[in-house]
């Protein structure tokens, strides 16, 4: 008894994995609809697995029903505490609903928990930015700065910093210095065409702008 039971376990497993694999197929080719009915499939199968909550959470996001989404991101973070996705997935839904505070704390919990991936720095930083916390954002980019000295986000992110200090020409510079990492990234190149056109670099903005 206690073999099938093991047996049983085990093949439920192998078909919850399965049922993610495939709903995650679903869920980058756009299908939300058929992607929610597999990772159900999945997780009734195997409730136990953090990352067929977040999925669940992305899918339930992109279908606006914001609420049953962070349920789905409270239910993965309860199972891995170490989840950084989760965290960070926490934090889109607390910006959207407008709790600066409270996205800052989970943008910030996941950069902690994942120090080597930019994304979650930034996306702290930027919250520090929308609530006027100027210094502590540039302070926060600047240390990572030397970590993640190829990655465009970050010196957009500074970019950003130095436009609201009204520094336009720092902000030319630093978003010309993205977008050299970044080249076929239209929103570095909007930023760096309003950088140069308020430091009066015109002739520049338009090469930008053509």
């Amino acid at each position: 008894s206690e073999h099938i039971n093991k047996a049983n376990e085990k093949m439920a497993m192998l078909k919850s994995g399965t049922e993610f694999q495939m709903a995650q197929q679903q869920f980058l080719a756009g299908d939300l609809d058929k992607s929610m009915k597999t990772i159900d499939k999945s997780i009734a199968l195997n409730p136990e697995v953090a990352k067929s909550h977040i999925l669940r959470g992305r899918i339930l996001m992109e279908k606006g029903r914001l609420e049953q989404a962070r349920e789905s991101f409270v239910e993965a973070e309860k199972l891995d505490a170490e989840s950084f996705d989760a965290q960070y997935y926490l934090g889109i839904i607390h910006e959207r609903i407008n709790e600066p505070e409270e996205a800052l704390a989970r943008y910030s919990k996941a950069a902690e928990l994942d120090p080597a991936n930019p994304q979650y720095l930034v996306a702290a930083a930027e919250m520090l930015l929308i609530m006027g916390k100027l210094e502590e954002a540039e302070r926060m980019l600047t240390d990572g700065r030397e970590q993640f000295r190829y990655n465009a986000a970050v010196r957009q992110a500074l970019g950003h910093v130095a436009m609201l200090r009204d520094d336009y020409k720092l902000g030319a510079q630093l978003f010309g210095e993205a977008l050299t990492l970044a080249p076929d990234d239209n929103g570095i190149i909007e930023d760096l065409i309003r950088a140069q056109m308020a430091c009066g670099q015109f002739g520049e903005a338009e090469y930008y702008i053509t």
